[in-house]
């Protein structure tokens, strides 16, 4: 949502008792290094988050200006810090054979203020300034999603597929078809669906529901007992402002029919679904305590719609159990929530979260770089991802402000995390636990500021890892048990754009404390753990290009020559895996939590160590520092997947884990 931003100067912010700011005009500084002044924007479309995108029109070619951030609840009487927005200037580029340049050139400061509460506006103020010359001051108010509440029915249509007539929509006279309800029905009805006899069969899957609610005024779809719900094979939707519930989607097709279609015929093989890419609103659909089983794809909007959320689900794909080891070649068939993609309208503001997804070869891909409706501002936390044939979950090609926190990635038979390509950043990924990958951590293709913050990979290797150079990290756990943690090579070290290297590295990328390189901007590494198999193995190998140009950094301590040479990872530290968790086990059921300092028998080493970042790593710790990894000491883990515990209910959306600010 757009939100109304004012200009204003002042030393003071407005705490209590001081003045109000006065109105001032910007100040553009004098290219080449100093700052031009451009558009702001700002959305806050999602429960716990408001992402802020400040363009450059021009200068600040040294990349020395800078733009703090503070916020506060409207009422209270302090503003608190946030981390200061992140400066990029990209044009991301994917084709080094044709060289061509695929755009748009990203010039802006963007980042995220997260772990806010839903429904509350907040006061944000953004300084910019620039030593060369440049200076303005945004003082601007952001309300964060509400959690929906269902309305009061008005109507409530039932639907028995048993019943042989009259059909009048009553408890009593029920319609015998979801479609008949769907033509009856008006913004804030309510449709019960009955359990009935069999499958409630989608008879034709080329048309979908044709009613629309409004916002904040759903029609909600839900089943009568919640305990035992209606087995449904499909429903498509052409409208927006619906809401399903407590379904059960069982795909009843024949098995293996589905793999190789398009994408446009989709509505073949999925459970709910956008039946064309071609509609004009499907906006704002709700999607909660279901559960999918066998379907190519579970929850399906390709190019539509916007404002998604999918929440406390439970869906089980159509690859067989223990598919990710084997790694099948149609790896790319197949989401659990499936929004947007290269080439199509992604939509900004989707929300997944808490759902339970395995033997999927995706569990979710949230995307879109097509004009109109980019992918940004979009939300995937505390969601139990497991036994995937690809990445978990994907942000690919989609744009700056996706926030991936909170969640258990495991057994994946791909990368852990992609950037491939990022067309723009910041994307923030926190407080996972990501655990047996059968591949790397991170799929470094085209990237630019990857935010990386108290997440314990295991097995934790990176090549490529001169990609970091590029991401601000802290408090990570990188667990291989074995050496060559991060390597790097300069294979791709062509420039077909040097005006616009930073989407490329270089030699002299490789090493962001080259003055001359003018990298040294671009990342922030420090305070991450490692094991590296202990003694004097090899913690990283930089610059390795088939055998050549090659450093090897070792341990007992690694960390001074590495700093000293490349100048990431001050503060690291070697941690031993053994003996810092209170249970290795690898599995999506077992929380990796850290050791009291009792049962390690003296300080933990991940504990109390880690870097504070405002906003994003000031929370939740018992010590003076934040811990390293995912999980705080002392602390009771987050709920991850589909909170069982609500499925007898009708409060699926509430307050979580994550309301911290």
């Amino acid at each position: 949502m757009a939100n109304t931003v004012i200009l204003m100067k002042g030393p003071d912010r407005g705490n209590a008792g001081e003045p109000t700011p006065a109105l001032y005009d910007d100040v553009n500084g004098s290219e080449p290094n100093g700052i031009i002044i451009d558009a702001l924007t700002v959305d806050s479309g999602t429960f716990h988050s408001i992402g802020i995108n400040w363009d450059v029109g021009g200068g600040d070619q040294n990349y020395d200006a800078t733009v703090t951030v503070k916020y506060r609840k409207v009422g209270d009487p302090l503003f608190k810090n946030a981390a200061n927005l992140f400066r990029q200037d990209y044009a991301w580029y994917w084709d080094p054979d044709l060289y061509v340049n695929r755009g748009p050139y990203i010039n802006n400061f963007a980042g995220s203020l997260m772990f806010l509460t839903p429904g509350t506006t907040y006061e944000v103020v953004l300084e910019l300034s620039d030593p060369d010359g440049g200076s303005a001051i945004r003082v601007f108010e952001a309300t964060t999603r509400a959690i929906p509440v269902k309305p009061t029915p008005s109507t409530t249509h039932y639907v028995d597929n048993s019943w042989g007539g009259p059909f009048n929509g009553t408890d009593a006279e029920p319609y015998n078809t979801i479609q008949l309800a769907d033509a009856a029905a008006s913004p804030g009805d309510r449709v019960i669906i009955k359990k009935g006899s069999g499958v409630y069969t989608n008879s034709t899957p080329t048309a979908g529901l044709q009613t629309a609610g409004e916002p904040d005024n759903w029609i909600v779809y839900e089943a009568e007992n919640r305990l035992d719900p209606p087995i449904l094979n499909g429903i498509g939707i052409e409208v927006g402002y619906l809401w399903f519930d407590n379904l059960k989607f069982v795909y009843d097709g024949p098995v293996g029919t589905y793999l190789g279609r398009q994408s446009n015929d989709h509505w073949v093989d999925a459970a709910i679904y956008v039946i064309s890419p071609t509609l004009p609103s499907t906006d704002n659909v709700i999607v909660t305590g279901c559960t999918m089983t066998g379907f190519l794809h579970a929850v399906h909007n390709i190019e539509s719609g916007v404002g998604w959320v999918v929440m406390d689900n439970h869906i089980t794909g159509h690859w067989p159990a223990g598919g990710w080891i084997s790694e099948e070649t149609s790896s790319s068939n197949g989401y659990g929530f499936l929004c947007g993609s290269e080439g199509k309208e992604g939509g900004p503001n989707h929300i997944c979260a808490y759902n339970t997804i395995t033997q999927q070869s995706k569990a979710v891909s949230i995307g879109g770089d097509k004009p109109g409706q980019l992918g940004t501002n979009c939300d995937a936390y505390g969601n139990k991802c497991f036994d995937t044939l690809g990445t978990p979950i994907s942000f690919d090609h989609s744009f700056e402000n996706n926030r991936l926190w909170g969640n258990i990635l495991a057994q994946c038979g791909a990368f852990s995390l992609t950037l491939q390509p990022q067309k723009s950043g910041p994307w923030y990924f926190m407080y996972n636990q990501i655990t047996l990958s059968d591949n790397q951590n991170i799929k470094w293709r085209v990237q630019d500021r990857a935010v990386i913050i108290n997440n314990t990979f295991y097995p934790g290797n990176d090549a490529e890892a001169n990609n970091w150079t590029r991401c601000f990290s802290r408090n990570n756990l990188f667990l291989p048990e074995a050496q060559f943690i991060w390597t790097t090579k300069d294979s791709f070290a062509t420039t077909p754009d040097v005006s616009r290297e930073s989407q490329w590295f270089t030699s002299e990328a490789l090493n962001p404390k080259v003055a001359d390189a003018g990298f040294a901007w671009m990342g922030d590494v420090d305070y991450d753990g490692f094991d590296w198999g202990g003694g004097t193995n090899i913690a990283f190998r930089w610059n390795y290009d088939a055998g050549t140009l090659r450093t090897d950094f070792r341990g007992p301590d690694p960390f001074t020559d590495f700093y000293d040479e490349v100048g990431m990872e001050q503060n690291g530290i070697e941690v031993d895996a053994d003996l810092i968790f209170v249970s290795k086990v690898y599995d999506p059921d077992t929380n990796l939590t850290l050791k009291s300092n009792e049962a390690y028998g003296g300080q933990n080493p991940a504990a109390n160590s880690g870097g504070k970042v405002d906003n994003l790593a000031d929370f939740g710790y018992l010590g003076a520092a934040p811990d390293r990894g995912c999980h705080h000491q002392g602390v009771t883990p987050p709920t991850y997947g589909q909170r069982t515990s609500e499925l007898g209910t009708d409060l699926h959306l509430r307050t979580d884990d994550w309301t911290k600010h």
